[in-house]
């Protein structure tokens, strides 16, 4: 699972032993929502998930052997898949350091902001390689409270509550309610951070 990691770091699946390496197309990529990327190691075989619909050898019930024709069921989604293939563009002329540095700019403001923030907990490594999600919470305040507020008073989108995964929210003792998530991206602007930090400020003293 590639999604927090796609378009951040370097990843060569043949060289780490990883026979599936998937990843959304929206997050890193700088893809449209609705896209992704499976990567699958030479001697792994994948049945398709649907059938039908293949445009090609309709008289027959099963999809066809030949890739990608086999996955492919439906009508491509051709706009999506050239949005993708921009982002990769994008990505591959930005240089992945560039990017990097940007992010590591960007999120050791946040994490510099976050801890002088009384009652701020930050959850994983505050200093040291990471990647650009930050979870964290404020004591005394609600989690998805502080989303709501970030967003209808500050226009900030924020992702609160359990993040698809429940079971790290109990390993880390944060389960039921979860964290706040903040992910900035290539193109927020210090200023951006700041704005996010004074909002924190504002909303931590009511």
């Amino acid at each position: 699972d590639a999604a927090q990691s796609a378009g951040y770091f370097p990843l060569d699946a043949e060289a780490m032993g990883i026979d599936l390496l998937a990843a959304p197309g929206h997050k890193g990529l700088f893809g449209p929502p609705g896209t992704g990327i499976l990567t699958v190691a030479e001697g792994i075989v994948l049945d398709p998930m649907i059938v039908g619909g293949t445009g090609g050898n309709t008289s027959s019930p099963e999809q066809p052997e030949q890739l990608p024709e086999r996955f492919e069921s439906g009508t491509t989604n051709t706009p999506a898949i050239a949005g993708l293939k921009a982002g990769l563009d994008f990505l591959l002329e930005t240089g992945l350091e560039v990017i990097r540095a940007k992010g590591k700019l960007l999120t050791g403001q946040l994490l510099e902001g976050l801890a002088a923030i009384p009652g701020a907990c930050i959850y994983g490594p505050v200093k040291g390689e990471r990647g650009g999600a930050i979870s964290f919470n404020i004591e005394g305040h609600d989690p998805a409270t502080l989303g709501y507020l970030l967003d209808s008073c500050y226009d900030i989108s924020v992702r609160s509550g359990l993040h698809c995964a429940p079971d790290v929210h109990r390993t880390i003792g944060t389960y039921p309610a979860g964290t706040v998530r903040v992910s900035p991206g290539f193109f927020t602007g210090e200023d951006d951070i700041a704005f996010f930090l004074q909002a924190l400020r504002e909303l931590q003293a009511r």
